[in-house]
């Protein structure tokens, strides 16, 4: 049995798996490029002749061998889930950028819309009132 020092190392090294390889600088890239690679990177399917991966989420009805991939978890959205592809594939591949930038993408945009209602005079007395409301509905029910 892993002890949790092993455990949070062990997540670390699969959350940092892949970093700053296909978005140089991942850390300071915005949401919108971020995205655009997340997109490439879901669901493909290996061509048998090229051996390269291509086309979507979901099989081309033309292509039988996507739709034995898909229908098998070895393509498409299937392929993105499975987690039993091998080490490198699938969900074994690590975190894309984007899942691992989201909560420093939110806490940005979090910081932003609450610059933004500050700066509003109206809204930011309608917050403090939500505020101050909670927290008198708080202390008469800790009243006893």
């Amino acid at each position: 049995m892993k002890t949790y020092k092993q455990f949070n190392e062990g997540l670390k090294d699969y959350s940092n798996q892949g970093k700053n390889v296909r978005v140089p600088g991942e850390d300071t890239a915005s949401f919108g490029k971020l995205f655009k690679d997340d997109l490439k990177q879901m669901g493909k399917f290996k061509n048998p002749k090229t051996g390269k991966l291509e086309g979507n989420l979901f099989p081309n009805p033309k292509k039988g061998y996507q739709i034995r991939q898909f229908a098998t978890g070895r393509g498409g959205l299937t392929r993105t889930l499975n987690p039993f592809l091998g080490k490198g594939q699938g969900l074994r591949s690590g975190p894309t950028p984007l899942a691992r930038q989201t909560p420093r993408l939110l806490k940005s945009g979090l910081k932003g819309a609450g610059k933004a209602i500050m700066k509003n005079p109206k809204l930011a007395l309608g917050a403090l009132a939500i505020g101050a409301a909670a927290k008198g509905i708080q202390a008469l029910r800790n009243r006893k």
